[in-house]
């Protein structure tokens, strides 16, 4: 739709093929085949002298007007690795669906396995573990990889799903299989068993309830639904909502030159998800809406997403896991009965260990967390923005300038003051000493703390105000007694000494850096702009 506008335009594709879900979640009825429909796209695609491609490449910073890129290349030598800088008018992401983990005993034991990367292995590179297999599912696209399993000579022991009555053509084929099913289920608990996995089945709606014998299989292919991608655009700095009907975190704002395409937008077909792309065009070209003809699925036909499974915690069991990422955390029971008000502005703000036991995470797991109840849902967007930011290399040139706010001061946001305590405050940096330093650069009290989960500060802003000041927040209580601070910035950090006047008064640091105290009213409403580290 851009080619014929005449655009310019580069298609970074994080996969070296084209097409990425499309197989795994098919065609509905009206639709071409997967591999047709985005042969005859890629088709048009390629024939144009306005298209650049880039496979094998991702975002790792975006901005409507810069957007970085890491791409893996291969060459004679092997695989090499180059950064690129991609200038742009307009920015469309189209990052697709991530997929959710269910929450029982054992969920990340080995044998156990989400429904895409088992589509992958056996797709891809024509790998399965083992002979028998267990399917657990709360979507309808993993009894499809259930069927592909079977054709390929897997013998699938059960196919559970935790809807009590789901619809799906998937489950007509199942049927005229004579594959085994048990709607209305769950896993209650899968453990290792004598080289193999024992997998026990218990009902939905009673999670305590067993079901049957413990199955004895050799993997256990498991699917919580799925989540919208959106951390590229979190990274551009878009707010995001719970959305308590789908248990989704879903966009909640929209960004000036930057917009959302495909399955992260909600759109479940493959024309659905063209149509999009057609309209996130028209939209960013200030024309009217492109009226484009597409086959939606009939929930008649095909039973939406149910909820998340989530089977309680069981003594002496293996842990469970919120996620399938390497930020893996086990879920924790909170004690207390006030949970995570304690760590809440306004509410008792002395307390602040909650905040210091958290740690970095996915959105797919703090949708995880959300469920749980570990965490209030109207408090996703700020928790989000302190820990699931992704880590981005920056330059100077790249960085953002801001202009003064109008209302007096910086107020402080409520997940810096959880974190960093009451006595938290906003100082300014000179930044001839941060010119090297980036948003979220960590302030520690010395050299062998760093990375011990003992930071005092954070820088949250650079380049603010007309003057190209850099602002932190620290606690001003925890540098008391300090003859030296700490700046880390991943590879290098800076040593900085403290004289007494700035002790006494925090006024002034040694080597050039000054930190103002400032008149900051932490009462102020917060603005929309306010990132954390």
């Amino acid at each position: 739709a851009a080619i014929q506008m005449g655009w310019k335009i580069a298609l970074v594709k994080q996969q070296p093929e084209f097409g990425d879900n499309a197989v795994l979640f098919g065609a509905i009825e009206g639709e071409k085949k997967p591999g047709e429909f985005t042969r005859e796209i890629l088709k048009d695609i390629e024939t144009s002298d306005l298209a650049t491609l880039y496979p094998d490449a991702r975002a790792c910073s975006a901005n409507p007007d810069r957007t970085r890129i890491q791409q893996v290349l291969q060459t004679d030598t092997g695989p090499t690795v180059r950064m690129l800088d991609l200038e742009s008018r307009y920015l469309i992401l189209a990052t697709g669906m991530l997929e959710k983990l269910p929450i029982f005993c054992g969920n990340r034991l080995p044998g156990v396995t989400g429904a895409k990367s088992a589509f992958e292995m056996a797709s891809k590179y024509g790998v399965w573990m083992g002979k028998e297999t267990a399917f657990a599912s709360a979507s309808s696209v993993s009894m499809k990889v259930a069927l592909a399993a079977h054709d390929m000579g897997v013998e699938i022991k059960k196919l559970a799903d935790s809807r009590s009555n789901p619809k799906s053509r998937f489950f007509e084929f199942a049927k005229a299989y004579g594959l085994s099913l048990a709607t209305g289920s769950q896993v209650l608990f899968c453990q290792k068993h004598n080289h193999r996995l024992k997998v026990q089945l218990g009902l939905s709606r009673d999670p305590k309830t067993v079901t049957g014998d413990p199955l004895a299989v050799d993997s256990l292919v498991i699917c919580g639904g799925w989540q919208p991608n959106l951390e590229t655009w979190h990274m551009a700095g878009g707010e995001i909502r719970w959305d308590e009907e789908l248990q989704q975190i879903r966009p909640a704002c929209e960004l000036a030159g930057l917009r959302l395409a495909g399955a992260c937008t909600g759109a479940r077909s493959m024309s659905e998800c063209a149509a999009s792309g057609e309209e996130a065009v028209y939209a960013l070209s200030g024309r009217s809406a492109h009226k484009s003809s597409y086959f939606s699925i009939n929930p008649e036909h095909e039973s939406d997403d149910g909820k998340l499974p989530v089977a309680p915690d069981i003594k002496d069991m293996p842990a469970r896991y919120l996620g399938n990422t390497s930020h893996l955390k086990p879920a924790k029971k909170d004690k207390s009965k006030r949970g995570w008000k304690k760590i809440i502005p306004g509410v008792e703000q002395e307390n602040t260990k909650e905040a210091a036991s958290a740690s970095p995470c996915t959105l797919g797991e703090l949708a995880a967390r959300i469920i749980l109840g570990e965490i209030p849902q109207w408090h996703a967007g700020d928790f989000a923005r302190e820990w699931c930011m992704a880590p981005v290399t920056l330059n100077k040139s790249s960085s953002r300038s801001y202009k003064k706010p109008k209302q007096e001061g910086f107020p402080i946001a409520p997940y810096l003051m959880a974190r960093f305590g009451k006595d938290a405050a906003i100082v300014e940096l000179d930044e001839r000493e941060t010119a090297n330093m980036e948003v979220g650069c960590l302030i520690y009290p010395d050299q062998e703390t760093i990375g011990k989960n003992r930071e005092i500060g954070a820088i949250i802003e650079l380049n603010f105000g007309p003057e190209g000041k850099t602002l932190a927040c620290l606690n001003r209580k925890k540098t008391d007694g300090l003859s030296s601070a700490v700046i880390r910035n991943g590879t290098f950090s800076i040593v900085v000494s403290l004289d007494s006047q700035a002790k006494n008064h925090g006024q002034t640091w040694k080597q050039g850096q000054t930190w103002a105290h400032g008149k900051y009213d932490r009462t102020k409403k917060i603005p929309n702009r306010q990132r954390g580290g």
